[in-house]
């Protein structure tokens, strides 16, 4: 005969066994949870700078000298060109933007006619990599330069900016985008257009663009030489400036020497 238990004795077992199994299932359910990571906003797509775009409208317009049927060849740059003008005003890279310019003009030696192309310069450091790159494909074509003079324009993207898909339209638009970038040009402040000279000839010296480097020598002595006659500099930064050239110019004579 089985001996019952009074209820009270079974509802507290049941109730010490419920609670030792909430106990052993919080041991093995106790894991740390797994932490919500919010993915960080995505800069747009395909920005381009303003400066990025003037870049590679001079090089393809000086691709486009060495061999004018080839447009293959400047693919890339009317992308780059084509994705900078679809810019939406919301990028912060669709806003009117100040770029300083050096305008390079020069002759090809099979060709009397003055022509110009236009570089970006400088960034904050001064290391002009975005000259450097119209410079090396300059020099890759049989040119003398004749001048180098610095400028301030303003840019904003603009459906207008495309490449036209006619390919033997592209160069006739490659130079209209540069008389359109020109267009709203301002010369520098005296103190400017000398001071980015002056680091202009550094690098033109560092790498080894020789008439270049004159040439900027050249500006930097006749601006200095009228303000000293106008006196549009005080004498204390005059005498500085000076003595800062004196010392580049000994620098490109010893780097780069004319051999006559």
């Amino acid at each position: 005969m089985i001996k019952k238990q009074p209820i009270s004795v079974i509802n507290t077992t049941l109730l010490i066994a419920a609670l030792s199994l909430s106990s052993c299932t919080a041991l093995f359910d106790d894991k740390p949870k797994p932490k919500i990571v919010h993915a960080k906003p995505q800069p747009p797509q395909n920005t381009v700078d303003g400066d990025v775009f003037i870049e590679n409208v001079s090089l393809s317009r000086l691709a486009l000298i060495a061999r004018p049927d080839d447009t293959d060849a400047i693919a890339s740059n009317l992308a780059t060109i084509k994705s900078y003008a679809n810019q939406q005003p919301k990028h912060k890279h669709a806003k009117t933007q100040s770029v300083t310019l050096a305008i390079i003009d020069y002759k090809l030696s099979n060709d009397g006619t003055l022509r110009q192309v236009i570089a970006p310069v400088p960034d904050a450091n001064n290391r002009f990599a975005l000259l450097q790159g119209v410079m090396e494909k300059l020099s890759s074509l049989p040119v003398t330069l004749h001048n180098i003079h610095l400028v301030s324009t303003t840019i904003t993207p603009d459906k207008s900016q495309i490449p036209p898909s006619d390919s033997a339209q592209i160069a006739a638009a490659l130079d209209q985008q540069q008389t359109t970038i020109l267009q709203p040009s301002v010369s520098l402040k005296l103190l400017d257009d000398i001071n980015t000279q002056l680091a202009l000839m550094d690098f033109f010296t560092r790498h080894h663009y020789q008439d270049a480097a004159y040439l900027t020598l050249d500006n930097v002595k006749r601006m200095l030489a009228n303000a000293a006659q106008n006196k549009t500099i005080d004498e204390a930064k005059l005498k500085v400036l000076s003595q800062k050239l004196e010392t580049q110019e000994s620098t490109l004579k010893i780097e780069l020497p004319y051999k006559f």
